[in-house]
Formats: structure tokens, C-alpha cells, sequence
């Protein structure tokens, strides 16, 4: 069976009815995707990947959970902020063999790295400190459980930041949907083996909750002190919570 997303497919569906192809879809772009991801945000999500850790607070000496790890870029962030141990969990093995590269080759310790999805992570009830999640909650068949799974397995106080994608201010909203629609497709059709990747990327974006809707599931599942913050004019917007 074969994982590529067919070039006809609706892909606003395929979450919730066929998310291996999604699963397929990433393993595709695996080896381009630090490179492209870079591109096609201008360098901007390293930014908000350091401001997403930013927010997160203190994790000296913490046990963390990184959901949706992708190639790593977060969970090894996560060691060099001095967590005790972090957990890199994903639904995409050629992703997380990439992770696991690079963890290798930076000589990291204390982080390992799972295969499995976000929503029955294989980790053990209130055991983590932190969780985080960068570009991943729109990737998931349920947004609500997602982040009912992260309540889980944070111990009473634990924090979560989520990173991700959302529609900008109006300021910025008429170029950046011609980018997100046209320009960025275009790029992936050029570089990408799986151009399809990238028209899934605006369709997500499309099919994913209002900040404030976010911000709703979130309290919803029993957090405190929930807030959003909008980076780059709303084009991405970090959440963080408390468990209480």
C-alpha cells in the first residue's frame, strides 16, 4: 500500500478519514523539509520556534514531551534549554529518523524518540513536566483530545506550549494568502518530489480553529491561565496553559 496523497484527493478529509496518508504525505518530504520550511517562511520559523520555547518558561532539570517532533528542531531545543529528559513523539518515522541524526550527531543525552501518534502517546500518566507542540495540533484527526492527551500526562502544575499556523491580521492577510496559495504551492511543485504536501499546507491552515477557538479547547480541558500570542501579525500564534 502506498502512502502518497493522491493528486485529486480533498485533502481537508484526509484527517479525518485516511490520517497515514498524512503520515505518508510528511515521511515524502522528510529530507527537504528543514531546507524548504525555512524557504517558504523566510526564515521565520526558527523564530517562532525559539520564541514558542521562549514562552514555555524554566525547563532546567525538567522531564519534557515534544509532540509532533518532526526532524527534531524543537526537541533538541529542548536539551539545550537544560531539560532533564525529553521525549520526541511522531506519527512520521522517516521524520524522527531524522531527529534522531541529529540528536546523534550533537552527541545529545536524555532524549529518545517515539513513533506513534499524538493522540495515544505512549507515555505514562502525570510524568511530564512540560509538553510542547510546534505546527502539529492541525495534523491531528481531534484538536480537543490532542490536547485532552497532553492534560494526561502533565503532572499537577505542568505547562504546554503549542506552536501554530493561523490567519494573519488584516494588515497582512491579502499578501500572505497570495503567498500561502499560490507562491508557496508553486515552490513546493519546483523543489518538493511531493508537491501535494504543499497544497495540503494552506488547506490545514483553512480547516483549523480561530485563536480563539484554540484558546477555548484548551480551557475546556482543564488548564489555567491560558493565552494566546500572535508572532509575525497573526501568521503564527503560540498558546500556553497551566494544568491545574
Amino acid at each position: 500500500m502506498t502512502n502518497d496523497v493522491p493528486a485529486n484527493a480533498d485533502l481537508g478529509l484526509l484527517l479525518q478519514h485516511q490520517p497515514h496518508l498524512i503520515s505518508g504525505m510528511f515521511d515524502s518530504i522528510a529530507a527537504r523539509y528543514d531546507g524548504l520550511d525555512s524557504l517558504l517562511s523566510a526564515g521565520l520559523d526558527d523564530h517562532w520556534r525559539a520564541e514558542l520555547i521562549k514562552e514555555l518558561g524554566p525547563i532546567e532539570g525538567a522531564d519534557v514531551l515534544d509532540l509532533c517532533a518532526g526532524t527534531g528542531e524543537v526537541t533538541l531545543s529542548l536539551v539545550h534549554a537544560g531539560a532533564r529528559s525529553v521525549t520526541g513523539v511522531d506519527f512520521a518515522p522517516q521524520m524522527l529518523r531524522i531527529a534522531y541524526h541529529k540528536a546523534h550527531r550533537e552527541g545529545l543525552d536524555g532524549i529518545r524518540f517515539i513513533c506513534a501518534d499524538a493522540l495515544h502517546a505512549p507515555v505514562r500518566s502525570t510524568s511530564m513536566d512540560a509538553v510542547t507542540m510546534a505546527f502539529g495540533l492541525r495534523n491531528v484527526v481531534d484538536p480537543a483530545a490532542a490536547v485532552a492527551e497532553i492534560h494526561r500526562v502533565l503532572r499537577p502544575g505542568g505547562r504546554l506550549a503549542i506552536l501554530e499556523l493561523s490567519h494573519p491580521s488584516h494588515v497582512v492577510a491579502g499578501p500572505f494568502r497570495a503567498y500561502f496559495e499560490h507562491v508557496m504551492p508553486m515552490i513546493g511543485r519546483l523543489v518538493s518530489h511531493n508537491p501535494e504536501a504543499y497544497r495540503y499546507l494552506p488547506e490545514s491552515v483553512d480547516a483549523f480553529p480561530s485563536p480563539d477557538r484554540v484558546v477555548g479547547i484548551i480551557a475546556t480541558a482543564g488548564f489555567a491561565d491560558v493565552r494566546a500570542r500572535a508572532f509575525s501579525q497573526g501568521v503564527a500564534h503560540c498558546y500556553t496553559a497551566r494544568k491545574l
